[in-house]
């Protein structure tokens, strides 16, 4: 928003967008749904969830097993990585962590991809019978759909090209002094703005979802 008049912003150089506000509201919604952040169809009997923004290591670990920590070169942030051990599936997941002072190891974003092969390292991924293909968020992002069915439920992407969507909002906001505390805040930090950002981002090969994730941060600035 500039000068109280909302515009979209996407990528191939192309000027912003002007939206009337009741098209903001409605995209900044579709993006910012709580449902985006539940991960769903995990553990062994595929009852079970993880969420982005709330979940923490321990609750990772519960739900897939303990594991290793990744080693990404440059990335200084925990990353702790799963592939499926049941046979025939090789989906795999990775959940990147911050180590927030009141709530240690909270995660802040969860990957999938269809094929270990996608990405480096895959050595260091934990085999788990907690994870399947079945996996997806609550909203009913997940792998193997087509960009129709993600713009079914996300609505017009903010940058597109042939094999990726990309979704992302970013907001300037105060926090409640309960919700300061709870992310370890006193109540000085309180006071000030605080930025949320949230980036949700498709990758596709043969016109279906090979990859996904969400990403979501709530900052004091």
């Amino acid at each position: 928003m500039l000068n109280g008049v909302y515009y979209w912003h996407s990528s191939g150089g192309q000027p912003p967008v002007k939206l009337s506000p009741e098209r903001a509201r409605e995209s900044l919604e579709r993006v910012n749904d709580p449902a985006h952040l539940v991960f769903t169809g995990l553990g062994p009997d595929g009852n079970q969830s993880l969420t982005v923004d709330r979940d923490v290591r321990d609750r990772l670990f519960a739900v897939l097993g303990r594991a290793k920590r990744l080693h990404e070169p440059g990335v200084e942030v925990p990353v702790y990585g799963y592939v499926s051990s049941r046979p025939g599936d090789h989906t795999v997941l990775t959940a990147r962590l911050d180590d927030m002072p009141g709530v240690p190891w909270r995660i802040y974003e969860l990957d999938v991809f269809a094929d270990p092969r996608m990405i480096p390292e895959a050595k260091g991924l934990r085999p788990t019978p907690g994870l399947s293909a079945a996996v997806a968020t609550k909203s009913g992002l997940r792998l193997g759909l087509t960009k129709d069915e993600v713009k079914a439920i996300l609505g017009w992407p903010h940058a597109e090209d042939e094999n990726t969507l990309s979704y992302g909002t970013y907001e300037t906001l105060f926090l409640t002094l309960e919700e300061a505390r709870a992310r370890g805040y006193d109540a000085e930090a309180a006071r000030r703005a605080a930025g949320r950002g949230r980036e949700i981002r498709f990758n596709f090969a043969q016109g279906r979802v090979v990859s996904f994730y969400v990403l979501h941060t709530v900052n004091i600035e």
